[in-house]
Order: C-alpha cells, then structure tokens, then sequence
C-alpha cells in the first residue's frame, strides 16, 4: 500500500461518502417504522380504553343497583304468611339458583309450609340497611340487614327481630338470583 492509499484511508476521504449516503437510507427507514409502531400503539390504547372502559362501567352498574335488589330479594324469600305458604315458597324458588335452591326447596317442604300451616306462623321482613361486599359483573356479595316480625297461633302477640345475613347472587338475565345465604 502505497502513502496516499494509506492517507487516503485515514482521512476517509474516498470512503466518507460510501457511509454517509447508507447512513441516509437508515435514517429513512426508521421514520417509517416509528409512524407503524406509533400507529399500531394508539390503536392498542383505543381498544383498552373501551375495553376496560364497558367493564369498569358495567361493573358500575352493578354496584349502583346490586345491593338494594339482593336486599330485597332477601326480604321476599324469607318472609310468608300461612295462608300462602305455599305460593310464598314457590315464588322465593323463582329468585334462588345453585345449590341454595336445593336446600331452600327441601327446607319449605319439610318444615316451613308444615310449620307456618300447623302453628300459623306469619313472617315478614324489611331491609332496613345493605352493604356491597364485593361486585363482579356477573356476581356480588351483600351484607344484608333485616328487621323482621314474626307471628303465630300461640304468640299474636308480634315479635320483632333483627338479623343480618351475607347473600352471594348471580346475575341471571337482568334480575339476580340469590345463590347462598349466610346468618351472621
């Protein structure tokens, strides 16, 4: 190698002009690129933003409305008159789902219809107070204050309780269906 191919090299003047023209076409590149992942990246945040944005609504919704339907419906299962015990308990199944609705059915028919007809007992309750324990959409727990006053054949004279029961429903349609019911 001679002393101008070797100056010539160390100066780069031969070759800055190889690598600056490619350095070109990558910057050229790139900007294309960005604008496709930046795209794509809006996209993204569009379709989390309605995504979670209908969740967290309907998860609003249920909330909002979940415990006071659940207390009532708590209210309407246990209260019966013994007239229409009968009616009573077969209206309180349609509200009731899982195994709850198993054990409810066994309990009315062989002990609360007999009961209320033999002892003429009247039970009814009001809520008088709820508390969202947890919500999903299809799902939530309520803690349930009742106040309640009972009658029968031997006692006219009304009792008056009070109770609290932890209810878990389902979502089934648009109504809820009481899945289990726990005394506190």
């Amino acid at each position: 190698m001679t002393m101008e191919q070797t100056l010539e090299r160390n100066t780069g003047t031969d070759e800055d002009s190889g690598p600056a023209e490619a350095v070109r076409p990558r910057r050229r590149a790139v900007l294309p690129v960005v604008a496709v992942v930046t795209v794509l990246l809006l996209g993204y945040s569009a379709i989390m933003h309605f995504t979670v944005g209908t969740r967290d609504s309907s998860l609003e919704q249920v909330r909002s409305g979940a415990a006071g339907e659940i207390g009532d419906l708590t209210a309407t299962i246990l209260s019966y008159s013994p007239d229409t015990v009968e009616a009573d308990v077969e209206t309180a199944k349609t509200h009731l789902t899982g195994n709850f609705l198993t054990e409810f059915s066994d309990l009315g028919a062989s002990d609360i219809v007999p009961r209320a007809k033999q002892d003429a007992i009247s039970a009814q309750w009001d809520v008088t107070g709820t508390s969202l324990v947890s919500a999903e959409a299809d799902a939530a727990t309520v803690l349930v204050f009742l106040h309640g006053t009972v009658t029968s054949g031997a006692t006219p004279q009304p009792e008056e309780l009070s109770s609290s029961v932890r209810v878990r429903a389902e979502r089934t349609g648009q109504s809820w269906s009481i899945s289990d019911l726990e005394p506190l």
